[in-house]
């Protein structure tokens, strides 16, 4: 058995921390390679004997996962390679419907929208000054009936209420995935947002709200009770201004009711005032599926907020933080909560997002034990103790040893249906500890061989400082 290492070189502007999606993952990276004035003689590669259909669905793809990059859009990098891409892509409307939106290349976004031809448009407008929204503006509601999904960038309070301003006029049949982001506001300049695309009562019969299945909020103000945050099946909620309360366990549970079908549900540093020692009834989420936080809070909030959702279809957990008191409330809430209510655990994904010192003895040997469904285990850390914390006892449970520096267990501690083990930490050659997570994970690889275990390891390094996993919106 061996271990697939990855070595990736990368900045660190490159990797995704946020993530509709996941929270402090590796970036998705798409390298391409060829020259339109390349003679070799060699036989043609398999991408350029792809059919042009797998062609098409690789170049929307990347259109999409790119689309809030700061760099030249995918589109144009693909119509670059070649003169058979270029002819593909220029033929096909689908991939240029990605289209990034800056008031300083507002040239480029105009031939996006030509190229597009009535495809259903994804747009991220980037908008950071005000006295250049307004040309943007122009150009990109002309096409507001396409508007499939729409991701908003914006520096400045201000600038938000333009844009939101003119949203309230406009009608976005189609619309199902709403985001808006706003970085380095200073706090107080943001005020509570006026509603988004809800028109006046006189204008609701011609233009209707938009049917949205998506919204994610990021650094800004909003009202919990807000139309826009009902009927969601993903509901993203990340990083209150300071001039924002958290709110009330009332209003949290509301919020969460309003969405009955809600299927993804991510809270970053977003959660309900609770009082120690009150008891709380449990907010139901018949569909929740996947449950992503990104919590700063002490031991005895980690275990109350846990304790308060009842997730029975709950198969992805993702848990972050760089508190070493929010990773004990979440070690202690695996016994006293997780283990009995999300036994149906598939994937489990944790992320340390600083370098904290989390104990001497490693996690509870309870972790292991807690989810016997799990198929996926992810472990993002920034350096090689933090990993060890969390691998070396199941290498020693499994192994059926013991150590000095752990306590003795008496059965071995592994999830028995795991596929997939995927460890992420920045590469560091100046580690010479003897007792490396390379070692540790050679000897999880090789015990999982002899337990007859079916899960493969994954070891993914990045050549980048420890600043990686900070929280872009902070």
């Amino acid at each position: 058995m061996s271990i697939n290492h990855h070595l990736v070189h990368m900045h660190p502007a490159d990797i995704d921390i946020h993530g509709s999606s996941e929270t402090a993952t590796l970036g998705s990276e798409v390298v391409i390679r060829g020259s339109a004035n390349s003679t070799s003689n060699t036989s043609p590669s398999g991408i350029l004997r792809m059919p042009n259909e797998l062609l098409v669905c690789i170049f929307e793809h990347g259109g999409r996962i790119t689309l809030q990059d700061l760099g030249l859009p995918f589109a144009v990098l693909v119509s670059h390679v070649s003169r058979h891409w270029r002819a593909l892509s220029h033929n096909t409307p689908a991939v240029w419907s990605s289209i990034p939106v800056r008031p300083a290349h507002l040239d480029l976004a105009s031939i996006f929208l030509d190229r597009s031809n009535g495809y259903p448009l994804s747009l991220c407008l980037h908008v950071e000054k005000v006295w250049k929204v307004q040309d943007a503006l122009a150009l990109v509601l002309s096409s507001a009936q396409r508007w499939l999904n729409l991701y908003i960038r914006a520096g400045t309070g201000a600038s938000v209420y333009l844009v939101i301003t003119h949203l309230k006029r406009i009608n976005v049949p189609r619309l199902e995935h709403f985001e808006l982001t706003v970085r380095n506001a200073k706090p107080g300049t943001l005020g509570w947002l006026p509603p988004i695309f809800d028109p006046s009562e006189d204008d609701r019969r011609h233009h209707p709200s938009p049917k949205l299945r998506s919204v994610c909020l990021q650094g800004i103000s909003f009202r919990f009770r807000s139309g826009l945050l009902s009927g969601l099946t993903s509901l993203t909620l990340a990083y209150l201004p300071r001039d924002m309360a958290a709110p009330m366990y009332s209003e949290f549970r509301e919020l969460l009711r309003m969405s009955p079908n809600l299927v993804h549900l991510k809270l970053a540093d977003v959660f309900p005032q609770v009082a120690p020692g009150v008891h709380y009834s449990e907010i139901e989420m018949r569909c929740l599926s996947t449950l992503d936080i990104v919590m700063h809070q002490s031991e005895e909030y980690v275990q109350t907020f846990f304790g308060i959702i009842a997730a029975p279809s709950l198969r992805t957990l993702k848990f972050e933080s760089k508190w070493s008191i929010a990773w004990e409330g979440f070690e202690s809430a695996i016994v006293s909560v997780l283990a009995v209510k999300f036994g149906q655990l598939r994937a489990l994904h944790l992320t340390v997002s600083d370098t904290i010192h989390l104990g001497e003895y490693g996690v509870n040997v309870a972790f292991y034990d807690a989810f016997p469904e799990l198929r996926q285990f992810s472990l993002n850390v920034l350096d090689d103790q933090l990993a060890q914390y969390f691998l070396k006892p199941w290498a020693v449970a499994m192994s059926g040893g013991e150590e000095d520096d752990f306590p003795e267990v008496a059965y071995p501690l592994v999830w028995p249906k795991l596929e997939l083990l995927t460890v992420r930490a920045p590469y560091d050659e100046q580690e010479e500890d003897e007792d490396s997570i390379d070692d540790t994970l050679e000897l999880i690889g090789s015990l999982r061989l002899s337990l007859g275990l079916p899960f493969d390891v994954f070891q993914a390094c990045v050549f980048a400082d420890f600043q990686m996993m900070e929280p872009l919106h902070n």
